[in-house]
């Protein structure tokens, strides 16, 4: 590493707060942890507890968990799980909303040596069926809202019927009380020995292109360097008050949260994302920091201007977007309302944070994803398997220390992934001469007509930046003639009469001809998934059953 890269990661660590002193305690246990090569993600809740063991660490709803508290809490599940048999290497997955419960299961799998199995509140009962199958989860927390949908599933998971514990509520048998096991667990941090197995975690993709995939990502291999790099690019601090407003069954809300968690900050948890919601917290909480994606934000500034007006959101400093691309109205909308505060980050589940553009980034080069954040190696492969020069499109991979394992029990789409040690989710990208990164589009949205490249995204770039248009969604569909033809849906903003003849008008203004879409749909919303990506499976069968 170099001397400017050693004094800049200095600097990152000491504005973050990361260097203050602590307790004899906390001290000793991070020490130890030290000198016995032991960075395992679980031990940070016991040095937290002891240097910050009066501050707020969880707010949700109307309850305030101190460090402390919370950690007690943990090991008392930990205890508690141990007490239904569960061990290190077994898999627990869980069905929660967001909530301080969330973080807790999370936190006592990473101590028991357990990985933790997100599961999406969203799933219906087959949907849980196929997930908990594939992962091999052998028990199951889940949030009392969902009984019904569990009990569903029971017969076909391979779960006994003493493993599945409900929070929240009174639960009928077979089922556990969550609050049950803390109450008859045990205070006493849980050895050492149990986590040597690892840190692990598994989040199922999105599925936009198939049945989800299971990455597995194990944090203990993460090492601090990971959490450096990003402290070089956002000014994450101890002192901040962490919205957290995604869900986290996704990588976006629960990565976010493990950054705070890790800082000793304070997260806020808003168990479900309201607009009106987030602002009164950000108003109430003092927010500093938070972590949405792109419909959220949209959400949020479509808002009347007197209803935003009503909140003062003059505390928030960092809002990290992502999950799919970030227009440029979004961009100009946000900086208006909430200063110069938005940090688009291009991630993904499998790859952790990759690039960001940092408000300065977003002036010096509108479009761009920013460059790569320190600890990433990015490279772009062209069709012949070899490395692209700067200007050319090439698919993007990249490798650091947050990249996955693979897919659980897919070798053949965890190898498709790879070049070498470089990890890829298809993503088209350019890089130009000064190192910033252009997404192109998606891969497998990418459409041939007429023997040309077009790339959905630029289209749909280019129809958002239409005052009376407020999303697009751009799909090929088959056609005898050019071999695939473009259809663009269009959502009007608000209020707003939009015609054809505009839109095309527009069109032909702002892309070459063969860019034109050959139809236009006008339609209330587009589907998307949880993380904001359009659905571009379910555009085509409309237009296939039309």
């Amino acid at each position: 590493m170099a001397l400017s890269d050693i004094i800049d990661s200095f600097k990152a660590l000491s504005n973050a707060g990361m260097l203050e002193s602590g307790t004899p305690k906390g001290t000793r246990l991070f020490l130890g942890n030290v000198l016995r090569g032991d960075f395992h993600p679980s031990t940070i809740w016991a040095v937290h507890a002891a240097n910050l063991a009066d501050k707020e660490a969880l707010v949700y709803k109307d309850r305030r968990l101190t460090w402390s508290q919370v950690n007690a809490r943990i090991n008392r599940l930990v205890h508690g799980l141990q007490a239904l048999g569960i061990k290190p290497g077994d898999k627990v997955a869980y069905m929660l909303k967001n909530s301080n419960e969330w973080i807790e299961a999370l936190a006592a799998c990473n101590k028991l040596g357990a990985s933790a199995v997100f599961v999406s509140y969203r799933y219906t009962p087959r949907e849980v069926e196929y997930l908990v199958n594939n992962s091999e989860s052998c028990a199951l927390l889940f949030g009392e809202d969902f009984e019904k949908v569990i009990r569903e599933a029971m017969p076909s998971l391979p779960i006994a019927e003493t493993r599945y514990v409900q929070v929240g509520g009174e639960p009928k048998p077979p089922f556990a009380s969550y609050e049950d096991l803390i109450l008859t667990g045990k205070e006493d941090e849980p050895s050492r020995g149990l986590r040597k197995g690892g840190s692990r975690v598994i989040i199922y993709t999105s599925g936009t292109t198939g049945k989800p995939k299971g990455a597995v990502r194990d944090f203990s291999k993460t090492g601090l360097t990971t959490l450096i790099g990003l402290l070089r690019t956002v000014p994450f601090r101890r002192s901040d008050r962490h919205l957290v407003a995604a869900p986290m069954y996704h990588a976006t809300g629960s990565g976010l949260a493990t950054i705070h968690i890790s800082l000793g900050a304070t997260l806020v948890i808003m168990e479900k994302f309201d607009p009106v919601e987030f602002l009164e917290t950000v108003d109430r909480e003092k927010i500093t920091t938070t972590a949405v994606v792109p419909t959220m934000l949209r959400a949020i500034l479509m808002l009347p201007e007197k209803e935003r007006a009503k909140y003062d959101v003059s505390s928030m400093r960092v809002i990290i977007c992502t999950g799919s691309a970030l227009p440029q109205k979004l961009k100009d909308m946000s900086r208006e309302y909430f200063g110069e505060s938005l940090y688009d980050l291009y991630g993904s589940t499998e790859m952790g944070w990759v690039t960001i553009a940092t408000p300065q980034d977003q002036i010096a080069c509108p479009g761009s994803v920013g460059k790569a954040v320190p600890g990433n190696e990015v490279v772009l492969i062209g069709e012949n398997g070899k490395p692209v020069p700067d200007g050319e499109v090439g698919e993007l991979y990249a490798k650091n220390k947050l990249t996955i394992e693979g897919y659980h029990k897919n070798e053949e789409a965890t190898k498709k992934s790879r070049w070498g040690d470089y990890f890829s989710v298809g993503d088209l990208a350019v890089r130009d001469k000064d190192g910033y990164i252009h997404i192109v589009d998606r891969k497998t949205d990418m459409v041939i007509s007429g023997g040309m490249n077009l790339y959905p995204a630029e289209i749909e770039d280019v129809l958002v930046a239409h005052p009376k248009i407020l999303e697009a969604g751009v799909i090929g569909v088959p056609d005898e003639h050019w071999g695939e033809a473009l259809v663009a849906f269009v959502v009007p903003s608000p209020g707003k009469t939009l015609t054809e003849d505009e839109v095309m008008d527009h069109c032909r203004k702002n892309l070459a001809g063969y860019k034109i879409p050959r139809q236009i749909r006008f339609v209330d919303e587009l589907p998307r998934n949880p993380t904001g990506k359009i659905l571009k499976k379910e555009l085509k069968a409309r237009v296939a059953t039309a």
